[in-house]
């Protein structure tokens, strides 16, 4: 499974249908009727697996059927038909009850010059930790992709939390033993009100008898409009505001109320992870959203957005685990049998040539697995951040020889799924490491930044990005290095003095290029650094104020070595252990 270069959609098809597809017969304008299966064959068993030649025929055949018999259906006709159509329909049943009892919207005739916007049912089988079927959820949604900018909406941003926040915030929490909270809004987007008129159709399997000729004003607004996750971010952030709580202008969706102990609320947009030593606090709160919201208590908090969390009380640490998600994407992908690799990406690995034949117009899907490891890369896995930033860098240029290190990534992940982020702060102290790898790509010769901060000895931030600019020596790739590392900790400073854990003392970023550590201090422009954009000299600004502190770290114990580029396996594997 590892070394495959295609998925084969035909693996469940049987042998009696391959036969049936074979006596295919084709008709042309002046030819006889020719039947394939009289041809000449060789006679070499392929272990009831179809030639390639006929792989679009065996594959497509029966892709109408194939579809009914999928867990979740796509379409409402489908739903209706599907082994679960009593379980979708009483869904589907809830979700209507909902929209009517919220006065969503009114039945009238479509205004002259006026377009309705039509809508859709999506369907979704909820599941808890374990991967239990929770419920059957049905969501009828918009086609908002019809609106028009100007009449239909105007203003279209709302914010989510950042990821690292997200671990900040479970840091902070695993430090002072607070109680953690989780609680959801059921049909959040419908609480805001509609600013533009707008017009929707029925919703299919639930239009009233003699008013088919009836659309649907929208009073409040519904899934799918463009302006709806702005509307409900305005919803609830008026209800934060109003109830004593001060939102966080280093990230707008962490709220903090300070009356007697603190409390943290961290929205994702109808998520809500609740933090505080005060469980009166909590219980007020909650009691408070449910008057205006209606809110489903999910208790502890063990699962979010498709991470496991796992606390450790009594060590106050916290595990962040995505062994489902990996598992998920590993079955997905056919690789759930495959070899594990040591690292992500070989050591030394070259990709092929351009002029190596472009895989574009194959079935590879090339592009979903490295969206989904970067999923994985931003919530845990920093140990993929470096191997994840090559290959995405070939989203509209790849060829099989990405393919198959973006299969090698796949393998990795299942050697390691039961690995997990573990939140176990020492202490209060940010400390950060900054590397580059100078000119590591060969296609433009750009150098790739890295960085890691750690708020006492547990992973907040990582990134690894290639750098814009091409560096002229390994001083200049490790300045410009360090000066996005700088942004970074300037905005978790901020974050932490938000919160309540203000950092007293300069934060330290450990570098380890002794000529980059002596330009950050310096204010001289030499012949060889005077070309440096002025944008990289933020870093000087800070060091003189006393916000940060560049120190020396040696190449052989920087940690964020790991981010700049493929390493060989025991060197990979001792910096992982320090991540």
């Amino acid at each position: 499974y590892g070394e495959t270069n295609s998925i084969d959609l035909s693996h469940e098809k049987s042998e009696i249908e391959y036969e049936e597809q074979k006596s295919i017969k084709t008709v042309g304008v002046s030819e006889p009727v020719i039947n394939i299966s009289d041809k000449r064959r060789s006679q070499r068993v392929n272990k009831g697996k179809p030639p390639e030649r006929y792989g679009n025929l065996v594959s497509y055949g029966k892709l109408a059927e194939s579809a009914y018999t999928a867990s979740e259906p796509s379409s409402w006709k489908e739903a209706i038909v599907c082994n679960h159509s009593e379980m979708w329909i009483e869904a589907a049943k809830e979700e209507i009850d909902s929209l009517l009892k919220n006065e969503t919207w009114e039945l009238c005739e479509l205004p002259k010059g006026k377009e309705v916007i039509g809508c859709k049912w999506v369907f979704k089988v909820k599941e808890d930790e374990k991967g239990n079927i929770k419920r059957y959820k049905a969501r009828l949604v918009a086609k908002g992709y019809t609106q028009k900018y100007g009449i239909d909406f105007e203003e279209t941003f709302a914010p989510v939390a950042k990821f690292t926040t997200i671990r900040t915030l479970l840091t902070i929490a695993a430090m002072m033993d607070l109680e953690i909270k989780q609680m959801g809004v059921k049909t959040a987007f419908l609480y805001g009100e509609m600013q533009e008129e707008a017009y929707m159709e029925q919703p299919e399997g639930f239009v009233i008898p003699g008013k088919e000729h009836l659309v649907c004003k929208l009073r409040k607004s519904i899934y799918g409009l463009k302006q709806a996750p702005r509307m409900w971010n305005s919803t609830i952030h008026k209800f934060f505001i109003k109830n004593g709580f001060k939102q966080c202008q280093s990230d707008w969706c962490l709220y903090v109320q300070t009356v007697e102990k603190v409390l943290f609320v961290l929205i994702y947009v109808d998520d809500l992870i609740i933090a505080s030593s005060n469980t009166q606090a909590i219980e007020k709160l909650k009691n408070d959203m449910s008057k205006i919201f209606s809110m489903t208590d999910l208790g502890e908090l063990n699962y979010f957005l498709g991470i496991e969390i796992i606390r450790i009380r009594e060590k106050k640490s916290i595990l962040l685990s995505q062994k489902r998600y990996i598992m998920r994407l590993l079955k997905r992908f056919h690789m759930q049998e495959s070899k594990p690799a040591i690292t992500p990406i070989e050591f030394g690995y070259k990709f092929q040539e351009k002029s190596e034949e472009k895989s574009q117009n194959e079935k590879i899907p090339y592009r979903e697995i490295v969206g989904s490891l970067m999923y994985a890369m931003v919530c845990t896995r920093r140990d993929i951040a470096a191997s994840v930033g090559i290959l995405s860098r070939y989203m509209n240029n790849f060829t099989h020889s990405h393919f198959k290190a973006a299969k090698r990534v796949l393998r990795y992940l299942n050697g390691t799924r039961d690995f997990a982020l573990m939140l176990k702060p020492e202490n209060e102290a940010l400390i950060g490491y900054s590397d580059a790898d100078w000119g590591g790509n060969t296609d433009d010769r750009k150098s790739t930044s890295g960085y890691l901060f750690q708020l006492g000895g547990s992973s907040l931030s990582w990134n690894s990005k290639k750098q814009q600019t091409v560096a002229l020596s390994s001083t200049e790739a490790e300045y410009m290095a360090l000066s996005t590392a700088t942004q970074e900790c300037v905005w978790l400073r901020n974050l932490l003095q938000e919160i309540g854990f203000k950092q007293e003392m300069p934060t330290t970023i450990f570098e380890d290029n002794q000529a980059c550590i002596k330009l950050t201090k310096s204010t001289k422009n030499h012949a060889r650094t005077k070309h440096i954009d002025i944008r990289h000299h933020f870093i000087r600004e800070k060091v003189d104020s006393g916000l940060v502190e560049i120190e020396y770290m040696s190449s052989e114990e920087m940690i964020a070595d790991i981010l700049t580029k493929p390493l060989p396996g025991p060197r990979f594997q001792i910096l992982r252990a320090k991540l």
